[in-house]
This record gives structure tokens, C-alpha cells and sequence, in this order.
């Protein structure tokens, strides 16, 4: 706030904001319940309807959430940033693709539009303190109160890290990659607000940003709701449920590009029955045909057929695609989960097909060292959504080797076959 006032950003103006009289108060964001001036649906704060910014004083139909009564228009003095000052900062984003999805048809339609002067304060208790000693009571409005946050956030990650150059200094000297996720509902602050504030501090933080957003997740049809104690907590869960099958179903059912909803017994059925238990079956299946055919040595690949040449092909052109959708500068989780659901019904597919053929003992051995890499390979992949599940799955293929990442992936996608001797597959990735 210092740098703003002191590169005279910010401008003084006066303007009416509601007030209750009964309540002796003036109303902001969720203490004022109107409808949206842009589509006129019933809002409390930011509208989850059209998602556009409105100032205070231009809800319709007010009524103040603590006496429900109709609050009226009073003075307010206070500050305010220009943000159609700074529009080419969003445009610049735009145009190199910051923006995707809901996202960007949203920016496009705030474009063609003039953007407003943000108030950088409201009156209320809590919150941070407007740094002028003149204007007690005033806190920083939340979509400014924001930027501080974030940074005092990557501030002390960066101070963590034993990082010796001072944290703004590292900052400037880094290009930082910035991805931030967020729900539909706050488009206007991080799409629009978020990096323009952010610039006016460094503008090194928004050269390389990347705005990943959902739309609403619903509970049995009906939106989370704390409030109302419509929702659903880990504890809740964690007793009766693996929490790495939870987070492959949310991941599945994420509302990337449209509302999506969570259902209790859905999700129990897929815990049961669905693709991820099949695939986990198969690991304990694989694992004791190594233990009885090969005496627990990984088998060496031999002789070649048609069949393992087409699932070899099978991978090698997938599991870098499913890769690239796990990427955070083109995260498409929706796309990922689907490519990964593909990966292990093809892999199940490959073992049962080969489990029903006659095999000499050098394709055998082929075979099972490609149903093996299947296995690993899509372990890998899902290890940040199934970080248990994808460390005992390593236990017992990997013998000594923690904490695989995608560098071991490429390795072991780039070699022709994993050729393992002794038992441990650390040669196949030298």
C-alpha cells in the first residue's frame, strides 16, 4: 500500500457505499445480501452467477444481513486504484495464453469493457490495517488484502529454502513460474485484480502466470456449504476409505470445465470396483507371478511379438501425453485422469491377453517385463494423486530407489524394454 501512495496510483475520491442506520454500520462484500447489477440474481459478496466485479453501492434491492432491514446510500471517503489504468497488463496475459478454459471467455467479455476503480478499504474489525493513522477502521478490502498475503506466503517459502539472497532480490533475479488455482467464483479477483496489484509490487511475478480454475463442485446436486453443514470432512472419510482412492475420485470428478457433483455411494462403488481397485489388483496379481515364476528376480525381456510390440507403442506414445496433461503450465486434470483411466483398463487388458496364450519362456519373460513397466510407468504419473499407493507400488518393483520423479519417467519410457538384472531395476535407469 506504502509503494502504491507513494507512486501516486491510488486516488481519493468520495462515493456512496450502503449503511443501516438500525445497525449503525456500514455494509460491505458478505454483510450486504442485493441482487447483481450486471444479471440481477441474489448475491452475497462476489455473484456466482456472471462472476463480474460490482461496487457496493450498486447492489440492487439491499438488505443488511444482520437485521434484515433495507440499508440506504451514505458518503464514503476512501481510496481507490485504477485498474483500466493498467489493462494491458491482462491483455498482455491474454495474448500469451495465461488464460484458458472458463477463464478466458471471461477475460475477453471484461475486456470489451471499461474496468473499473477498485476502493482498496472497507470499515471493519478485522482484517489489515490501512497504514494512515487518519483513517482508523479502515482494513484492506479482500481482493486487495490478497497481494500481502501471497507475498508474505512466499516470503517466508523462499526463507524456508536456506535461500541466502534476500527474498525480493531472488525474485528479480528468477523467473518465476506463478500458477494460481482458484474457483469459478473468483474470477474477477485473480483473473482481473490479482495481477495487476501484484505488478504494481513486482512486476517480475507476473511475467510467467498461469491461471487454472474450476467451476462449482457440488454435495448430492447441491453447492458445499459450511454454513448450512452441507458438507463432508477428511475425518468423515479417512476411518471407512483410502484417502489415495478420495483424491484419484475428486481428481475424476474435478468441475474443470463445468459443475460436477460428489456422491457418496458413487464414490464408494469406485473405491470398490472401479478402474483404480483393478489396477491394484492386477500389482498384487503381477507381483506374486514374479515371486513364483521368477523366484522374485524382475524378469529380462526376450523374444518380441506382435502383441508386446503394440503395447509397447501403446505407452510410449501415452504416458509422455498423460505427462504433458500433469504439467502446471498446461494442467488439464480432466484430460489426465481420463488418459490414466485408458492407461490401466489397456495395461489390464495386455495382462489378460497374455495370461490366455501360450507363450514360449523368452516371450513370457517379455511380457512380464512390459506389464511391469505399464505398472511403474502409470505409478509414476499418478503419485501426486496417489502418493501411498504409488510408493508400495515402487517398493515392489523398484529395489532401493525413493522418490521417483519425471526424469526417472523419461528414462524408463526412452529405453527399448526394462532390462533388469539382480533384481534391481536401478540399470534400466542408467
Amino acid at each position: 500500500m506504502d509503494r502504491l501512495l507513494k507512486k501516486s496510483t491510488l486516488n481519493l475520491k468520495e462515493d456512496y457505499v450502503y449503511y443501516c442506520y438500525e445497525c449503525e454500520k456500514y455494509l460491505f462484500e458478505a454483510n450486504v445480501l442485493g441482487d447483481c447489477p450486471h444479471c440481477e440474481h441474489r448475491v452475497n459478496a462476489e455473484c456466482e452467477h456472471c462472476y463480474k466485479y460490482f461496487h457496493e453501492g450498486d447492489l440492487k434491492n439491499p438488505t443488511c444481513c444482520f437485521c434484515k432491514k433495507k440499508p440506504h446510500l451514505k458518503k464514503l471517503l476512501r481510496y481507490y486504484f485504477p485498474l483500466n489504468k493498467f489493462r494491458h497488463i491482462i491483455e498482455n496475459l491474454y495474448f500469451k495464453n495465461a488464460y484458458s478454459g472458463i477463464s478466458k471467455s471471461f477475460v475477453e467479455k471484461i475486456l470489451s469493457n471499461v474496468l473499473p476503480d477498485i476502493p482498496m478499504t472497507i470499515i471493519a474489525e478485522q482484517g489489515i490495517p490501512f497504514g494512515e493513522n487518519n483513517w482508523f477502521g479502515h482494513v484492506l478490502y479482500s481482493a486487495v488484502e490478497l497481494i500481502p498475503r501471497f507475498l508474505v506466503s512466499l516470503k517466508i517459502f523462499i526463507e524456508n529454502r536456506k535461500i541466502s539472497t534476500e527474498w525480493e532480490l531472488f525474485l528479480e533475479s528468477k523467473n518465476v513460474n506463478l500458477h494460481l488455482l482458484f474457483g469459478v467464483d473468483n474470477l474477477y479477483l485473480r483473473c482481473i485484480i490479482f495481477p495487476i496489484l501484484l505488478s504494481e509490487f513486482n512486476n517480475n511475478l507476473v511475467n510467467n502466470i498461469n491461471f487454472i480454475v474450476n467451476d462449482f463442485y457440488h454435495l448430492n446436486n447441491s453447492k458445499f456449504s459450511t454454513s448450512r453443514n452441507h458438507a463432508i470432512s477428511i475425518e468423515e472419510i479417512k476411518d471407512s476409505s483410502d484417502l489415495d482412492y478420495l483424491r484419484y475420485y475428486l481428481a475424476m470428478t474435478r468441475p474443470e470445465f463445468y459443475s460436477t457433483n460428489f456422491c457418496m455411494g458413487e464414490f464408494k462403488k469406485f473405491e470398490k470396483d472401479g478402474v483404480l481397485k483393478n489396477y491394484m489388483d492386477l500389482v498384487y496379481i503381477l507381483e506374486n507371478k514374479i515371486a513364483v515364476k521368477f523366484n522374485n528376480m524382475l524378469p529380462e525381456a526376450g523374444s518380441w511379438d506382435n502383441l508386446h510390440y503394440a503395447y509397447q507403442n501403446f505407452l510410449n506414445a501415452n504416458i509422455p501425453l498423460a505427462s504433458l496433461y500433469s504439467n502446471p503450465s498446461c494442467l488439464n486434470i480432466t484430460y489426465f485422469i481420463s488418459l490414466i483411466n485408458v492407461l490401466m483398463s489397456f495395461t489390464i487388458n495386455f495382462f489378460t491377453t497374455g495370461m490366455n496364450l501360450e507363450m514360449n519362456e523368452s516371450c513370457s519373460r517379455t511380457f512380464y517385463a512390459l506389464c511391469i513397466k505399464g505398472i511403474v510407468s502409470i505409478s509414476i504419473l499418478i503419485s501426486p494423486i496417489c502418493p501411498t499407493l504409488s510408493k508400495n507400488i515402487q517398493s515392489i518393483f523398484y529395489r532401493g530407489i525413493d522418490n521417483l520423479n519425471a526424469e526417472h519417467l523419461n528414462k524408463w519410457i526412452s529405453e527399448e524394454i526394462p532390462k533388469v538384472k539382480e533384481n534391481n531395476l536401478n540399470e534400466a535407469l542408467k
